[in-house]
């Protein structure tokens, strides 16, 4: 009987120390960030602009909602990044992919794929500009 209960007292005691040497938890980055934008017509540049989260644990840029709001029940959307090395937009390599109107899981359509902290992005519409989209990043 001495034995079980010095056997429970010292687990007893691990388990205490254990938890108060545990290491504390670092601050968690945040989770992907949503931000509204109104897309510029087919490579004109002139939509709306956001910046990539530095505290985002995405690094894609997704969209995850798409309203046309300019002409039919779908549209071409492709991701722009600006290059300040050259003041010049670029169009993603994922190109323009076609998307109707709805809400998207995360990942479904993928933009940009491993975009830098602070980076600027936009997106672009085939059918002219003044769509609405949620972009996920």
């Amino acid at each position: 009987m001495r034995k079980a209960i010095a056997a429970s007292a010292l687990a007893l005691a691990c388990a205490a120390g254990s938890l108060v040497l545990a290491p504390t938890a670092s601050a968690a980055p945040d989770a992907c960030r949503n931000v509204v934008l109104i897309t510029g017509d087919w490579e004109d540049d002139n939509g709306s602009q956001a910046l990539k989260s530095a505290t985002s644990t995405c690094s894609d840029l997704n969209l995850t909602e798409a309203q046309n709001l300019t002409a039919t029940t779908y549209d071409w959307y492709a991701g722009r990044l600006y290059y300040t090395s050259t003041s010049t937009w670029k169009t993603c390599s994922a190109g323009y992919l076609r998307i109707n109107n709805g809400t998207y899981a995360t990942d479904t359509y993928v933009l940009c794929s491993s975009v830098k902290d602070n980076a600027r992005f936009s997106v672009d519409s085939w059918f002219g500009g003044g769509d609405r989209v949620v972009i996920t990043h």
